[in-house]
């Protein structure tokens, strides 16, 4: 069975990549493209900043950005820093689950970001 992402490469030319950041080119917003829903294999999952529920667009209505593209993505150090002062560093338990989501989706892009400015490379340095 072909999974969804690789059936929206198929038909349409784009790879939708989880974790990767995309803007809705008709209302230009934000947001951060999740794992693939079981439900309807012509779109994309995403979940747009500032919103708690995810929702599902159309990848010809989504512009895919490039790590260049993404704001303070080469500022990966200061987020982590800020990660480690609300902390993401330790005991989170007393933050409110919408907060604990936003460290989460930020320490997974933060991540990604590291090993794309790493030239693929996990290495930390």
């Amino acid at each position: 069975m072909i999974g969804q992402y690789d059936y929206i490469f198929r038909h349409y030319g784009v790879r939708p990549v989880v974790g990767g950041r995309v803007e809705h080119t008709v209302t230009g917003e934000f947001g951060t493209i999740l794992k693939e829903a079981d439900t309807h294999k012509h779109y994309v999952h995403v979940r747009f900043d500032g919103c708690d529920q995810p929702g599902l667009c159309h990848p010809l209505e989504l512009d895919f950005l490039a790590p260049d593209e993404i704001e303070g993505a080469s500022s990966v150090a200061s987020f982590e820093e800020q990660f480690k002062m609300l902390g993401g560093a330790g005991d989170t338990a007393s933050l409110d689950w919408a907060t604990q989501r936003a460290l989460i989706d930020e320490a997974v892009l933060a991540c990604r970001a590291r090993t794309l400015l790493n030239g693929g490379s996990d290495a930390q340095g």
